[in-house]
């Protein structure tokens, strides 16, 4: 949800009018709102967690469970956790750069 969330937002300031994320992300990187390295990072993100969802979701429906969007911890590999990790810090970094781009820098807490 935040790079979604940071897409659409950057898309409404920049009249984009495209409503899908990569999309958006595409058209943000072409314009030079973002750069080509931190698109290339938030698109690599943002596929990391979609295929670790949908895999998620497939498990479920195997075990004839309800899907989701929660993923268990305990059901990561190393790598897994790592890539997480990594996506975390990166989302973070998005939350920053709204915060300064709409708050002047000013921390909302």
């Amino acid at each position: 949800l935040p790079i979604v969330s940071f897409a659409r937002i950057y898309a409404l300031k920049h009249n984009i009018e495209n409503t899908n994320t990569w999309e958006r992300l595409l058209q943000l990187n072409e314009k030079g709102i973002i750069l080509e390295s931190s698109y290339n990072e938030i698109k690599h993100v943002y596929d990391f967690l979609m295929q670790m969802r949908l895999n998620t979701q497939s498990a479920a429906m195997d075990n004839n469970l309800e899907p989701g969007n929660s993923v268990s911890r305990s059901s990561l590999t190393n790598i897994e956790t790592a890539l997480l990790k990594n996506s975390l810090n990166q989302i973070s970094d998005i939350q920053k750069k709204i915060i300064y781009d709409f708050m002047g820098g000013v921390n909302p807490s």
